[in-house]
């Protein structure tokens, strides 16, 4: 049998393909045609836990928490104390708006030291699975947290390393 075309392969070949493919890739192969879309969901599908790293004004994330969130049950969230509030709400809006089997969301560098910036959770308090919050190198008053009243139902554990 000759292949002169990637979709006239078997759907095993594709998801033999797709396993292959970084995140970004698998992202752009899902929209070529129904076929591979369907493909790329299954792929999606290993992505449990995942790492967001967001290092400027995190417009590709919203992509890939649309695209991935319902299956991430584990998030580590890393963007540094220079990131503006604004994006980093609409970031956790992103997560608990997609991510809604996350059970545990580990956070990496935020200030979370006042009631401006502790409000930056709220989206959180969405996520209806979420059971523990990881604060690791957070600038943050963790008694404060404990009692912030939208995130009673969440064990937050605060490290610094």
């Amino acid at each position: 049998m000759s292949c002169s075309n990637l979709i006239d392969l078997n759907d095993d070949c594709l998801l033999c393909i797709a396993s292959f493919l970084h995140l970004r890739d698998l992202l752009s192969f899902e929209h070529v045609c129904q076929r591979t879309q369907q493909v790329a969901r299954l792929q999606y599908r290993k992505y449990r836990r995942y790492r967001l790293l967001l290092r400027e004004e995190g417009g590709e994330s919203d992509k890939v928490l649309s695209s991935i969130g319902e299956f991430i049950e584990c998030m580590e969230f890393s963007c540094g104390f220079t990131i503006s509030s604004d994006i980093k709400r609409r970031i956790l809006g992103n997560i608990a708006r997609f991510c809604e089997k996350m059970h545990t969301i580990i956070l990496r560098y935020f200030s979370l030291n006042s009631i401006e910036t502790i409000e930056d959770l709220q989206p959180l308090a969405n996520c209806k699975a979420l059971k523990t919050i990881y604060l690791i190198n957070c600038d943050a008053n963790s008694e404060f947290l404990q009692n912030y009243e939208e995130l009673k139902h969440v064990k937050i554990i605060d490290y610094h390393q």
